[in-house]
C-alpha cells in the first residue's frame, strides 16, 4: 500500500504525542535520538504548507497570521534592547511552533483518531508515572534530582533526596510535574466527553481513578482546581439535563472516594501527599502574592508600552541571560514582550473563540474546557512557552473555528 503525502501527514499528526512521549521516555533512560527535532521540522513543514496552500481564509485565520507575524516582528527590538538574540530564538521555538497547531486544527477533517491516540498515550504515561512515583527506584530518584538541578524551577533545598521521597511531585518520565498536571486535565476532559457521549461502564472507574490520582500527585494548584472544576461542570450540566451519565459518574466517584479512603488509611506516604495538596489548595488565594516580586521586577523594566521589548525578553530565556524575567505569569510576560498591542491581539482571538465555543458548547465540550483551563493557567505559569504542553490550547482554538468539524458533529449528533 502506497503512503501518499496526505496519508503521511495524517499519521504524523495522529502520532505526534506518542512520538514525543517516546522521546521523553528515552531521555529518562539517557537515550537521545533527536525525535523532538523531527517533530519540530514536521510541524513547520506540514503546518506551513497548509497555511500557504489554503487560499480561502476567515477573519480569525488572518488574526492568527497577524499575531504570529507580530511576534516575529518583535525580533526587531533586539537591535536596541542589548539582549542576546538567543532569547528570541528560544522563545520562538517554544512559543510559535505550537501556535502552528491552530492552522493544523482549523483545516483538519477528522479528529476522533487524534483524541483517542492522545488519550491512550496520556493514560500510558500516567500509569508509568504512578508506578515510578510509588516505587521510587534509586535510578529514578537520581534522574529526578539531576533533572531538577538542571532547571531553574528548584533551589538547592528542593533537590534533596528526602524532599523527593516525602513531598516530591509526580512527573512520570517528563522533566517537570507540570507536564503530568496539564496532561491529566486534558485526559480527564477527553474521558468525560466519552462518558457523556458513549455508554459508560465500570472501566471508567479505573480511568477516572488514574486521572484524578495523577492530577493530585503532580501537586499543581491551578491544574487541580481546573480539573475538579471541569468534572463538576460536566456533572452539573448532566444533572440539569437528566443525563444518566451524571448519575452513573456519581456512583463511580463514590466508589473512587471509598478506594482513596482505604488507600490513605493504609499508606502514610499517600496521606502526606494529599495533606500537602490540601495545604496548597487552601493557600491558592496567596499564589499570586507569592509571585508578586516577579511581576514587580518585570514591570519596573517595562518602558515600551505599546510595542513591547521583543519576544523572549521577559521569561525564562531572559533570566538565563542574567536579566529580570517572569517564570509564573504569562500575561505579564506577554505584556512586557509584545506590548499592549500583542496582549490585546491575543485577547481578541481568545474572547472571540470563547463566544463561539459557548454558542456551540454541546459540540465543543473538550475544546472549550481546555481553552478555559489554559487561559486560567496563564495566571500563574508561562504556559504559552511550554512547547509540548500548550499544543492542546492552540489545537482547541483551531477546532472551534473549524466549520467542517462543527458540521460533522451536528450531522453525527456528537454532543454532550
Amino acid at each position: 500500500m502506497r503512503l501518499t503525502y496526505t496519508g503521511f501527514e495524517n499519521v504524523f499528526w495522529d502520532y505526534f504525542y506518542p512520538i514525543f512521549f517516546l522521546h521523553a521516555f528515552l531521555l529518562m533512560l539517557h537515550v537521545n535520538v533527536g525525535l523532538h527535532f523531527f517533530l519540530y521540522l514536521g510541524v513547520i513543514i506540514f503546518a506551513g504548507k497548509k497555511c500557504i496552500s489554503h487560499k480561502k481564509r476567515g477573519v480569525v485565520e488572518y488574526l492568527m497570521l497577524g499575531y504570529l507575524g507580530w511576534n516575529i516582528f518583535s525580533s526587531v527590538a533586539y537591535l536596541f534592547n542589548d539582549m542576546p538574540f538567543f532569547c528570541f530564538i528560544n522563545d520562538a521555538r517554544s512559543t510559535l511552533i505550537p501556535l502552528l497547531f491552530f492552522f493544523v486544527a482549523i483545516y483538519k477533517r477528522q479528529t476522533d483518531r487524534f483524541y483517542k491516540i492522545l488519550f491512550i498515550s496520556i493514560l500510558v504515561s500516567l500509569v508509568v508515572g504512578l508506578i515510578l512515583f510509588y516505587t521510587l527506584p534509586s535510578w529514578y530518584i537520581e534522574w529526578k534530582v539531576a533533572t531538577a538541578m538542571e532547571t531553574s524551577y528548584y533551589d538547592n533545598e528542593d533537590v534533596a533526596e528526602n524532599s523527593f521521597l516525602n513531598y516530591g511531585k509526580m512527573s512520570s518520565f517528563f522533566e517537570s510535574p507540570y507536564f503530568v498536571a496539564t496532561y491529566s486535565v486534558v485526559y480527564l476532559t477527553i474521558l468525560l466527553k466519552y462518558v457523556y457521549t458513549r455508554m459508560y461502564s465500570h472501566k471508567f472507574l479505573i480511568f477516572l481513578f488514574i486521572g484524578l490520582l495523577s492530577l493530585f500527585c503532580a501537586q499543581q494548584r491551578v491544574a487541580i482546581v481546573c480539573g475538579i472544576g471541569i468534572l463538576v461542570a460536566f456533572q452539573v450540566y448532566g444533572f440539569f439535563n437528566r443525563s444518566k451519565a451524571s448519575f452513573g459518574l456519581l456512583i463511580l466517584e463514590i466508589g473512587l472516594a471509598v478506594i482513596v479512603l482505604l488507600i490513605v488509611v493504609n499508606n502514610e506516604r499517600i496521606f502526606q501527599i494529599l495533606e500537602a495538596v490540601g495545604e496548597k489548595i487552601s493557600a491558592i488565594d496567596t499564589a499570586l502574592d507569592e509571585r508578586s516580586y516577579q511581576y514587580q521586577g518585570i514591570m519596573k523594566r517595562w518602558t515600551h508600552y505599546l510595542f513591547g521589548h521583543g519576544l523572549g525578553t521577559g521569561g525564562h530565556s531572559a533570566t538565563e541571560a542574567g536579566f529580570v524575567g517572569v517564570h509564573d505569569g504569562n500575561y505579564y510576560k506577554l505584556l512586557f514582550e509584545t506590548g499592549i498591542i500583542g496582549l490585546t491581539w491575543l485577547g481578541v482571538i481568545v474572547v472571540a473563540t470563547l463566544i463561539r465555543g459557548f454558542k456551540y458548547f454541546r459540540y465543543y465540550s473538550i475544546e472549550l474546557a481546555l481553552v478555559c483551563f489554559y487561559i486560567t493557567s496563564m495566571l500563574g505559569a508561562n504556559v504559552l512557552t511550554q512547547t509540548f504542553v500548550v499544543i492542546p490550547f492552540w489545537h482547541s482554538i483551531g477546532l472551534i473555528w473549524n466549520k467542517e468539524y462543527l458540521r460533522n458533529k451536528m450531522k453525527l449528533n456528537d454532543r454532550i
